[in-house]
Parts: C-alpha cells; sequence; structure tokens
C-alpha cells in the first residue's frame, strides 16, 4: 500500500469514528435530558413525600440515586470535551466508568430493599440478597478494573476533536453487561415470584405497584444490559459504547 492510499484510509477511518463519537454523544444528552426533565416532573412529589420522612437506609438510598446521577452527568460533560489530550481522555473515561458501576449499585441496593420488603423481611431473603448484592458488586468492579486499562484512545492532529476511543476489550465489556443481565434477570423472577407468592389474594392494586415500580425496573434494566451485550460483540470501533453511559 503506498502513502497517498494510507493516508485515506487514515482519514476515512477518522471520519467514521468522529461520526460514531457525535451520534453517541447525542445519544448521551438526549439521555440526560430525559433525566432532567423526569427530576423536575416528580420533584414537588419528591418535596411533599418524601422530604418530612425522617432519614432512613431506604431514603438515602433513594437520595442517592436521584442526585449523584448529577454528579456522573456532569462527568460525561466534562469527558465530551474537545482538545483533550489521550492522557486525559483515558482518566475521565476511567472515572466515568467507575461512576457508572457506583450508580448501578446504588439503584440495585434500593431494588434490593424493595424485594426484601416484598418477602415480609425475611431474614433467609436478606441474606441472600446481601450475598447477591455483594457478589454482583464485587464481580463488576474486579471486571471493570481488568477492563479500563484495555481502553486507548487515539492522538488527534487536529482541533476541536473529542475524546476518541480505538482500542477496547470487547469480551471485558461484554462480560461487565452479561453480569449485571444475569443479576436483573435473577431479582425479577424473585420479584414475580415473592408477589405471586405471597400476595396474590390482596388488592389488586399491590400488583400494580410492583409491576409498574420494582418488575418494570428489572425489565428495563436487562433490555439495556442485552442491548449492550449485543452491541458490544457485534458493533465495530466506537459503537460499542453506544449505550455505555
Amino acid at each position: 500500500m503506498d502513502v497517498q492510499a494510507a493516508q485515506k484510509e487514515l482519514m476515512d477511518a477518522l471520519v467514521d469514528g468522529l461520526w460514531i463519537v457525535k451520534v453517541t454523544h447525542y445519544l448521551w444528552v438526549a439521555g440526560y435530558a430525559l433525566v432532567v426533565a423526569d427530576y423536575l416532573h416528580t420533584l414537588p412529589e419528591e418535596v411533599r413525600l418524601l422530604w418530612p420522612v425522617r432519614m432512613s437506609i431506604p431514603k438515602l438510598l433513594f437520595l442517592g440515586t436521584r442526585y449523584y446521577i448529577f454528579v456522573h452527568i456532569v462527568f460525561s460533560i466534562l469527558w465530551q470535551r474537545t482538545d483533550l489530550p489521550p492522557s486525559v481522555c483515558k482518566s475521565g473515561f476511567d472515572r466515568l466508568s467507575v461512576s457508572c458501576v457506583v450508580l448501578i449499585a446504588l439503584t440495585d441496593g434500593l431494588m434490593f430493599l424493595r424485594v426484601y420488603a416484598f418477602s415480609g423481611k425475611n431474614r433467609v431473603m436478606l441474606a441472600y440478597l446481601l450475598f447477591q448484592f455483594v457478589g454482583h458488586n464485587v464481580a463488576a468492579y474486579a471486571i471493570i478494573a481488568k477492563y479500563l486499562p484495555t481502553v486507548k484512545f487515539l492522538k488527534v492532529p487536529f482541533s476541536n476533536v473529542p475524546c476518541l476511543p480505538i482500542e477496547t476489550s470487547e469480551t471485558l465489556l461484554g462480560a461487565a453487561f452479561i453480569v449485571l443481565f444475569i443479576t436483573a434477570v435473577i431479582e425479577m423472577i424473585v420479584m414475580l415470584y415473592l408477589a405471586y407468592r405471597k400476595h396474590k389474594d390482596l388488592d389488586t392494586s399491590l400488583w400494580k405497584v410492583c409491576c409498574k415500580d420494582g418488575i418494570l425496573y428489572f425489565v428495563a434494566l436487562a433490555i439495556l444490559a442485552t442491548l449492550n451485550i449485543i452491541v458490544t460483540f457485534g458493533a465495530s470501533g466506537g459503537w460499542k459504547f453506544l449505550f455505555v453511559q
């Protein structure tokens, strides 16, 4: 291959990479706009129903989940700046990835407490949930710790260009989403079992609450994890990061 052909191939790859990053960032921004809209819409109910209640573990987890997402958004915005050197891109991506795991841990803790409450505060169920929560998060952090060193960023000789990832371990990234998928499916099954076994003869409104606030969360989490698994193993280049954040 001559020099001119090599330069053309490199330029085509760079243009494709910039397009992928642009689409990915737009998708992230759309998701964050939805988060802000949901927050503003539900804030009056939060003030009316939650603020007067004394502090407890469920309230702490709820507030942590609800407000930490904005810290995560700030991390994302800082990482999406242009003209950052590869080292800064890498540190920003590491921070953002760990932040994702923290956010998932907060939401998992809240939903595990809901499953525990649905079980009638059964101690055996509590022991199992603690075991799964700790195991899931230890596995997630271990995979992320191995995955992050595999991510490399391109040094672009142009201005006004965002961070461009050029190398990553799809196996480790996919493994992280597989762990998330398995956790979501198990908790969904447990929630359905408890709802049917313990509350099937009660008023149907309990079923509605269960489906709206509990099971649907795990369904959404499983769908998102599935999409990430498909994209991770099936997509090329920067498309692997399409749904990550």
